[in-house]
């Protein structure tokens, strides 16, 4: 797992490969999501978006193929570019295994539409649950 320290944004490409990391906490604070910050990250399992977040860019986290968990924390889905979740069969969470949840806050809106419907909800992509249960 990694801990990072907040800053306004995430840079481009920053974590992009890191083949051992498992899970990620965004720390409150942090605002932006930029292009390319998680990409590559195959061994990636577990993401913590915090409720500040409000932009995440083209593929963030494209090529996360094991992401089997995603607590977002912002209660209007962060604005996501097309990609940010990867698409078609580099889409995140393409070989993880058993259920794989969307967890947001109750209440929550945004979450069943653009990107974060056309990658992260629909069966023919990736198969996540979103859980309105935080």
């Amino acid at each position: 797992a990694i801990v990072l320290s907040p800053h306004f944004f995430l840079g481009l490409s920053q974590f992009s490969g890191c083949g051992s990391l498992a899970s990620v906490s965004i720390p409150e604070g942090v605002t932006a999501i930029r292009n390319g910050t998680f990409a590559n990250c195959e061994s990636l399992q577990a993401i913590t978006i915090p409720s500040t977040v409000q932009s995440i860019g083209n593929g963030a986290f494209g090529r996360c193929f094991n992401v089997a968990t995603i607590i977002s924390l912002p209660s209007v889905a962060p604005t996501a570019e097309i990609g940010a979740f990867g698409s078609g069969w580099l889409a995140m969470g393409r070989t993880a295994y058993g259920s794989r949840m969307i967890y947001v806050p109750q209440g929550a809106t945004g979450y069943d539409s653009g990107e974060w419907l056309n990658v992260l909800q629909d069966p023919a992509w990736s198969n996540y649950t979103v859980s309105y249960s935080l």
